[in-house]
């Protein structure tokens, strides 16, 4: 059994080859012999000359508008004040950390970051920019 049957396996092994390669080969275009004897060759020119960068515009210009919102709030006018500049009453309402420097020019942050600004206007208990 062990020498007839390797004989037998390795047969067998050897018409499943042939046939796996016939299949496989079928429909597939294969190159011929004189481009497989072709080398390609590339010539590169190296120039002594170092790159200089000049300034080019990249990028797409994407127009744009601005967007001037208008809100009336049915609150007092102090509550509302209160409610955009005390840091307690912001991530109350905003149920995250704030930062807030409640003066013109001073910063603000809500909402994990996702809502930032300036004071541009601060008219104590009157209006804010």
């Amino acid at each position: 059994m062990k020498t007839t049957g390797t004989a037998k396996v390795r047969e067998a092994l050897g018409e499943y080859l042939k046939a796996l390669k016939t299949e496989f080969t079928t429909g597939m275009i294969l190159p011929t012999k004189a481009i497989a004897t072709q080398e390609l060759t590339v010539e590169r020119k190296v120039t002594g000359n170092p790159l200089q960068a000049s300034p080019v515009a990249l990028g797409v210009r994407i127009p744009t508008v601005a967007l001037h919102l208008t809100e009336l709030f049915d609150t007092t006018v102090e509550q509302l004040y209160s409610i955009f500049t005390v840091k307690d009453l912001v991530q109350k309402f905003s149920k995250s950390p704030a930062v807030l420097e409640a003066e013109k020019g001073g910063k603000f942050q809500m909402f994990d970051g996702n809502i930032t600004g300036e004071y541009v206007e601060l008219n104590t208990m009157q209006q804010l920019h």
